[in-house]
């Protein structure tokens, strides 16, 4: 199986596991919940992992030179992968991504709120399709 398939896969899984438990669960559970709320963060952040990686995957094979992940957007942008609304999407998909990883005392509930209720996590998985369907155009790493 491809990586970039594999990724995808993966987001797909764990992005249907959260659907799943926010429309079962209120969201003021999960966020006040000392353990939900690190299970929801902790998927929100493998699921952008694997949305930058399976990027950084497709731009490296297409000869693109990605120096850092803020770089992913503008060149998937170029490559006429996503759209300029996507990349600025995942411009700031990638930075809550960072907030988790790198800040993660500074993360604001308010925000994984409105993340849930408005189920902002579902465009993680639009992104990734984006991708996963421009290598598998292009006969890119299937």
């Amino acid at each position: 199986m491809s990586i970039i398939k594999e990724l995808f896969e993966t987001i797909e899984k764990y992005i249907s596991e959260l659907d799943k438990k926010v429309s079962t669960v209120s969201v003021d559970v999960l966020v006040n919940d000392f353990f939900n709320l690190n299970a929801v963060l902790h998927i929100l952040q493998v699921s952008i992992q694997a949305l930058i990686d399976m990027s950084m995957r497709l731009l490296s094979i297409m000869g693109r030179n990605a120096k850092s992940y803020s770089d992913v957007p503008k060149n998937l942008e170029e490559l006429k992968i996503l759209s300029s609304e996507e990349a600025i999407m995942l411009k700031k998909i990638i930075g809550f991504r960072n907030v988790i990883v790198h800040s993660y005392t500074k993360v604001k509930i308010d925000i994984v709120k409105k993340i849930l209720t408005e189920k902002l996590y579902l465009d993680i998985v639009k992104l990734a399709y984006k991708v996963f369907k421009a290598s598998t155009d292009k006969g890119i790493d299937c």
